[in-house]
């Protein structure tokens, strides 16, 4: 296992949301009995989710050399290019592009294989799924990037700009205004 985990869980109010969130409600079919599905939020269909994964990248502000979706058996050899610290998604495509993303995320908390840091005064969690000792993904976001994603996740794709929906831009500010969310 390559990640070092450094600190134990300070259970801060984010952690508490986003440990909530993608973990005990999560919203990737046959997880959790407890999750309002994407589908059932409107995120179902290949443009939907697409559109869904073209806007978690707008929102992270990741450059594209360090977000990569490959097959499985390439994440290692992918990952292996970034410093643990280092803003970045490596992750497997099985489920879809975005929901194989969440879906790493969840099992990265479900497993204890995340570690959250503090780095120049912003909050990084940094994790990793495996299976069956296989690094499956290697996730490393700000605080504030996951918790921006439940927002987005929890918002109807009806309720975005023709922009926000070609994935162009996205503000995240005003999704709550778009939707009642309490987050």
């Amino acid at each position: 296992m390559k990640m070092e985990i450094t600190n134990s869980v300070e259970y801060t109010e984010n952690f508490k949301k986003i440990i909530t969130y993608y973990l005990f409600e999560s919203p990737i079919e046959d997880t959790s009995a407890r999750g309002k599905l994407l589908s059932d939020m409107g995120w179902k269909g290949s443009s939907r989710l697409t559109m869904l994964y073209r806007l978690m990248k707008e929102i992270a502000q990741i450059e594209d050399d360090s977000w990569i979706c490959c097959k499985k058996n390439e994440v290692a050899k992918q990952a292996i290019q970034f410093d643990s610290e280092c803003i970045h998604v490596v992750c497997n495509d099985d489920k879809g592009k975005a929901k194989s993303i969440i879906y790493s995320i969840r099992n990265a908390f479900a497993h204890g294989s995340f570690d959250i840091r503090n780095c120049n005064g912003v909050v990084i969690y940094i994790m990793e799924n495996h299976h069956k000792d296989e690094l499956r993904a290697e996730i490393t976001l700000t605080e504030e990037i996951l918790i921006n994603w439940i927002k987005l996740f929890n918002m109807k794709p009806e309720y975005l700009t023709k922009k926000e929906r070609k994935g162009k831009r996205i503000d995240i500010s005003s999704v709550s205004q778009k939707k009642d969310l309490s987050i």
